[in-house]
């Protein structure tokens, strides 16, 4: 946005023509020396320009506007502290000279002075209310300052003096989304498309606001066109088949999956999609095998921590621990890779002391998570420290309603003969996923309570 304010500026201030007449200058010298100028900045001369300005300054210390194109001429070599004085000595003589209020306006734009630069451009408002390129750069200049009440009234503003502007409309959009305005940025961002059919971003930001309002086909329509005009983006592929599954649609999802796998594109968060999917359907192999293709070409620790899952499934542990141990390598912080491994190891009942320090970790990356103070209680239990295993599998359930967390809690109440709490426990976790197993273990308590009574 910056660089269209400046560039539709900049011939404005410095390539005004000797059309200026001697309004501004009052001796025939100093005007041939400042039309002299004129041509050797329009060759790109800036060094003779203001040779020449200087001595047209020289032949007419009165003239404003041989001041106000030295200011601009210094401003355009970023000699700023020549160009600020020279600014100034010609607003001083003619304090209304639009173009060197706007050559000091533009000054403080490069000098990344802000404030400044609003209060400049307030002026030229105020002073010249025709001037629309100032309603644009102030509703920009509000816009970085985040200054959204005054941001969207000059964006207000300047839609009306240019409705036929995609990028306008856009911008706009988005700060109305910004500030929970979403009727109204629809109907911007809506606007912005009818006047650009193949503005990618503001396809993408409307899709996004649909999502939000949970107004998804017209969200999908927007990805599928979005895709329809460019096929190799794989961020687009990866939103449209998160999208249906959110909606519970994977045939959907792993169509659109597919379709970007043929259409060229190697992306291992595409792969790592795609496998997921596989893996629900238990699809073992295709997985693995996307995956390994995936590992081929970047070692990536999501791509391993995908293959241990499914290594995990199909009971083959020590793969699965040795892919676990590679993510955690390449990514030491990976939270998943960590739980899941210390998980393991306490499922196995071996390297417990080890289990513990990955679980802990994992922990103090997520402290709330309670799949992972589920994993760190069941590390105590193993560890035949129940008391510990019962606070934090306690805690967990307090997080999440999860069967396998109840499992755990009944296991550790039938260790500490609190039957009646495990008859719960078990009763829970049946009731949230029916199992044979657990149904066993529920009916197995049952009967010690049975038989102490």
């Amino acid at each position: 946005m910056k660089k269209f304010f400046v560039l539709f500026l900049f011939p404005l201030i410095f390539f005004y023509g000797c059309a200026v007449g001697k309004t501004y200058l009052n001796q025939d010298s100093a005007y041939k020396l400042y039309c002299q100028g004129l041509l050797y900045e329009n060759e790109g001369k800036s060094k003779e320009a203001i040779s020449c300005y200087q001595r047209a300054f020289t032949s007419d210390p009165s003239s404003a506007e041989i001041l106000r194109k030295l200011g601009t001429t210094y401003l355009k070599v970023g000699s700023f502290k020549k160009a600020k004085k020279f600014l100034f000595l010609a607003l001083e003589k003619e304090p209304g000279n639009k173009r060197a209020l706007q050559g000091l306006a533009i000054l403080y734009l490069v000098q990344k002075k802000a404030n400044l630069a609003i209060e400049q451009y307030e002026k030229l408002i105020r002073l010249f209310p025709e001037d629309l390129s100032s309603y644009l750069i102030l509703a920009d200049l509000y816009a970085r300052k985040k200054n959204l009440p005054k941001a969207l009234q000059f964006y207000r503003k300047s839609t009306t003096f240019f409705p036929e502007n995609g990028l306008l409309h856009y911008n706009y959009g988005l700060l109305l989304e910004q500030s929970k305005q979403e009727d109204a940025a629809e109907k911007e961002l809506e606007k912005a498309i009818e006047l650009q059919p193949n503005f990618v971003r503001a396809r993408l930001a409307l899709a996004i606001i649909y999502e939000k309002r949970k107004k998804y086909f017209r969200a999908i329509a927007q990805y599928q066109k979005v895709l329809n005009l460019d096929k190799t983006n794989p961020l687009i592929y990866q939103q449209l088949a998160r999208l249906y599954l959110e909606m519970n649609e994977r045939e959907e999802a792993k169509k659109v999956l597919e379709e970007a796998l043929e259409a060229g594109i190697e992306d291992w968060q595409i792969c790592c999609s795609l496998a997921f999917i596989y893996y629900q359907e238990e699809n073992f192999d295709s997985a693995k095998l996307l995956l390994t293709k995936a590992l081929s070409r970047e070692n990536n620790s999501t791509v391993h921590f995908y293959l241990a899952l499914i290594l995990d499934k199909e009971k083959q542990r020590e793969g699965a621990v040795n892919h676990l141990k590679q993510a955690i390598k390449l990514e030491p912080d990976s939270h998943l890779a960590l739980n899941y491994l210390g998980y393991l190891y306490a499922e196995e009942g071996i390297n417990l002391k080890e289990a513990e320090k990955l679980v802990k970790r994992a922990i103090r990356l997520e402290p709330d998570n309670g799949a992972y103070l589920d994993s760190l209680g069941w590390v105590y239990f193993k560890m035949g420290k129940t008391e510990k295993a019962r606070i934090f599998l306690e805690k967990a359930a307090d997080l999440e309603k999860d069967p396998e967390i109840y499992e755990h809690l009944g296991e550790v109440y039938c260790k500490k003969k609190l039957y009646l709490d495990a008859l719960a426990a078990f009763a829970r976790s049946l009731e949230l996923k029916p199992s044979e197993k657990i149904k066993k273990k529920l009916d197995a308590v049952y009967k010690l309570i049975k038989s102490e009574h």
